[in-house]
């Protein structure tokens, strides 16, 4: 091979090696450049969501700050007639009704000790204090749309779509709900919001709940400025026939409950008058008994110490489910007449059933203005409730 011919194939294999690499090189930067181009794109998408996102939680926390709303929040034991009560709070418009919210929590701990929340924190919990202190904040982030903080049982449980159809677009988001744990975090996270949203939009929130013990009450309303409390009583005779009626207490257990409950209901009371004389303008006591005898004037006391407008809608509606005949309906809002509701455990309380509930409740029956009475007494009587000048009473 002559020396020419060697150096042309060198020269044309160098050429083609450059140019090939120079195409490769094209080929590969257009291709970077896309994928930069892409990924560029992909981030800023992920930018704007995040910042949208952001906005929204930071207009959220700011109309959280900002916003005065009536906060009520109605203090109450089982089968004192706060479903009721709690249903006539929540004949008021523009309100944000929550019923038990509690309920999931107290549940979720009675089975575990541990709590998840939405942020995806977990905690331990196993003192009582430490119990009456999340329910503080627990009620507390309720009351204030702070649902970031809450934990996922109470997000999650069937109990706040009870008597509020006004939630119904929330759970639906929610999907299939038979068992918390088929619920996961960023499901609750995805759909929280139309929650939070209905939640800012309101002028008034109301909370009904049996499961707030009176020590919880004092943090909120410290944290609260424009909170106020309903606290709920009923004779504790017709509170346990009421109970054992729908199955919630059976006879054999009755002085061990009534022993217990007429304990927690006494120490409430302290801790109620404690607090009254604290903030006097902030809390009220509410006889069931004298609710029932008197809706309207007493519901019209109640909506002026809450102060909201008494309107006619709400006093034709308050008419409509506290009169008429009684209708057997143990857990319904309307029950027709309200008084023979309140007082139908006279006729069916037994003698023996008395002396246990008196041994246990007699001396709350008087801090409460119940009469005590024999069982013939009681028999002879149409009410128990009597009827005082109390500045603590609605």
């Amino acid at each position: 091979m002559s020396v020419y011919l060697y150096q042309d194939i060198q020269f044309k294999t160098r050429h083609s090696i450059t140019t090939g690499v120079k195409e490769i090189g094209q080929r590969t930067k257009k291709k970077m450049t896309k994928d930069i181009q892409f990924q560029t794109q992909e981030s800023l998408t992920k930018v704007r969501k995040i910042k949208t996102a952001t906005e929204q939680r930071t207009k959220r926390t700011s109309a959280k700050v900002s916003r005065a709303v009536r906060m009520t929040l109605l203090l109450a034991y089982a089968r004192t007639g706060s479903t009721l009560t709690g249903e006539i709070l929540h004949l008021q418009p523009k309100n944000f009704y929550l019923f038990e919210p509690l309920h999931g929590l107290i549940k979720s701990l009675q089975n575990q000790t541990e709590v998840t929340f939405l942020n995806g924190s977990t905690r331990a919990i196993s003192t009582v204090n430490e119990i009456n202190v999340l329910i503080s904040k627990t009620v507390y982030n309720w009351f204030t749309c702070n649902f970031e903080e809450l934990d996922m049982a109470s997000l999650t449980d069937f109990f706040l779509d009870v008597f509020t159809p006004e939630h119904e677009t929330y759970f639906k988001c929610l999907g299939p709900r038979n068992k918390t744990r088929d619920i996961s975090i960023e499901t609750v996270q995805r759909c929280v919001g139309i929650l939070q949203d209905r939640c800012l939009s309101m002028t008034s929130v109301t909370i009904k709940t049996i499961r707030t013990p009176m020590k919880s009450v004092e943090y909120l309303l410290q944290t609260i400025r424009h909170l106020k409390v309903i606290y709920l009583v009923r004779d504790p005779r017709g509170m346990f026939l009421s109970r054992a009626r729908v199955g919630m207490l059976r006879w054999n257990e009755l002085e061990e409950k009534s022993k217990m409950t007429c304990e927690q209901i006494d120490n409430d009371i302290e801790e109620f008058n404690k607090l009254y004389t604290k903030y006097p303008y902030r809390l009220k006591r509410l006889a069931y008994e004298n609710l029932c005898r008197n809706p309207i004037f007493v519901v019209g006391k109640m909506y002026q110490f809450l102060r909201l407008p008494y309107m006619e809608i709400v006093k034709y509606q308050i008419r409509n489910i506290t009169t008429g005949p009684i209708l057997k309906c143990s857990f319904c809002t309307k029950r027709g007449d309200a008084l023979g509701n309140a007082y139908k455990w006279k006729k069916d309380i037994k003698e023996d059933r008395l002396k246990v509930i008196d041994k246990y409740c007699s001396n709350v029956y008087q801090k409460l203005a119940y009469r005590y009475l024999s069982y013939q007494q009681l028999k002879k009587v149409k009410e128990t409730w009597q009827a005082h000048v109390d500045l603590m009473q609605v």
